[in-house]
């Protein structure tokens, strides 16, 4: 570069993080940041949807439908697409085949979703009430326990079992939202 010369910059230039240098001084991310956000979470929506059919395959509900029916009523239930995410997954844990926590991790999960599935997951001897009490502690899987309790509810009025379980742990999380 010659004296005097500008350097060739453009004037909205961009550091490497994806900040202009404004934004950057200001600590907010760029629009596009926003989206890569979004972009992830359904790409990791759709992971979660394919492990849970991989996962529960060959499983059916209480209606006799397969078990991924169940879960993506769930997800249909709850709003953003973390929970979506954890809907999907709620069981995968638990009732599917092969996978952990730490696997649900290692296949890119963020560490609030998998803890959120963790919440979901009954430890052998837990009782329904403290299974529920422990999702309910986790602002993330607090509202797919409700819509998985409600879920259930329908099924075993569908299948014509006794739904005294679902009715219960429902009464609690109203009652603890009572509180709150």
């Amino acid at each position: 570069m010659q004296d005097g010369a500008q350097p060739r910059f453009p004037a909205k230039a961009r550091h490497r993080t994806g900040l202009r240098p404004e934004q950057a001084r200001l600590g907010r991310p760029s629009p596009g940041r926003a989206l890569l956000r979004r972009d992830w979470k359904d790409l990791m929506l759709h992971q979660a949807a394919k492990i849970a059919e991989q996962a529960h395959r060959g499983q059916k509900d209480k209606t006799g439908q397969p078990y991924i029916e169940h879960l993506r009523r769930v997800a249909d239930a709850v709003e953003t697409l973390d929970e979506k995410t954890v809907a999907y997954l709620h069981d995968v844990v638990e009732k599917g085949n092969g996978w952990s926590l730490d696997r649900l991790h290692e296949a890119g999960f963020s560490l609030t979703v998998v803890a959120a599935v963790d919440a979901l997951t009954k430890r052998m001897d837990e009782s329904e009430e403290g299974s529920i009490f422990r999702a309910a502690s986790n602002e993330l899987a607090l509202p797919v326990k409700i819509a998985d309790l409600r879920d259930n509810l329908w099924q075993a009025h569908q299948a014509g079992v006794a739904p005294d379980r679902y009715e219960t742990g429902l009464g609690i999380l109203g009652d603890l939202a009572a509180r709150d």
